[in-house]
């Protein structure tokens, strides 16, 4: 009978447990090699209570203690089975890969407004007409130009796409006669310099979260800080 301390190794020689590295399979190979040696071989797993002489006997290998009398000392200088040779690098070259691009394709909002007044065209979709057929009533053709109409004042606002009013905000932002205001006071400059998109104050919010200016010079809590003062209970 053969006695071991690792539950691993006892499972994995009697095929309790699945082997999924080759060198275990190459190491219990080696072992059934020796099962021809024997009459009878049996593999049983030692618990830690009753492991005290494996103990005793690690701790003889790892100090390099004096061995009494009659241990018996194997000394292994390499492994017991041979070492895996790596394999040849290959000499093919690698094709490198194309990395795919995405192309992000900004819709004109403008343009089922201008079919809808113009030519009576309403989009396909059931829901997206539905809301063309109730947001047009704010909207006013100019010539081939959409101006929206205020709610209050009925000031006509020209309505631009959305490349132009990033850069309407970008200039009122970082131009010549800018101050690096927050998004809202932004947004609410070109809107009073009569220009609107529906996307202006998530385009200004971006344009302030992206600039270094206002992220280095933004206003910071002044207030020192202090230890918590509790109030008890009365």
């Amino acid at each position: 009978m053969v006695y071991g301390d690792s539950m691993v190794v006892i499972n994995k020689v009697n095929d309790s447990w699945d082997r999924n590295k080759e060198n275990m399979d190459a190491y219990c190979l080696e072992v059934c090699k020796l099962e021809n040696k024997f009459c009878g071989l049996e593999f049983h797993h030692v618990i830690r209570n009753n492991n005290v002489a494996a103990d005793v006997l690690s701790k003889l290998g790892s100090t390099r203690a004096q061995v009494p009398a009659g241990v018996f000392v194997h000394e292994l200088h390499k492994p017991s089975i041979p070492e895996p040779t790596p394999a040849p690098p290959t000499t093919s070259p690698k094709v490198p890969q194309p990395s795919p691009e995405v192309m992000m394709i900004d819709v004109d909002r403008r343009i089922p407004f201008i079919d809808y007044i113009k030519d009576q065209v309403l989009p396909s979709d059931k829901t997206e007409a539905e809301q063309v057929t109730r947001r047009a009533k704010t909207y006013v053709l100019v010539g081939d130009k959409l101006y929206r109409r205020g709610a209050s004042s009925n000031v006509l606002s020209k309505c631009i796409s959305r490349e132009e009013g990033k850069d309407i905000l970008e200039e009122i932002h970082k131009g010549i006669c800018s101050n690096h205001t927050s998004s809202r006071t932004i947004v609410s400059k070109a809107f009073r310099a009569a220009f609107y998109w529906p996307t202006a104050l998530a385009d200004g919010e971006e344009l302030v979260w992206k600039c270094q200016g206002c992220q280095l010079f933004a206003k910071q809590q002044q207030v020192p800080a202090y230890k918590l003062i509790t109030i008890p209970p009365t």
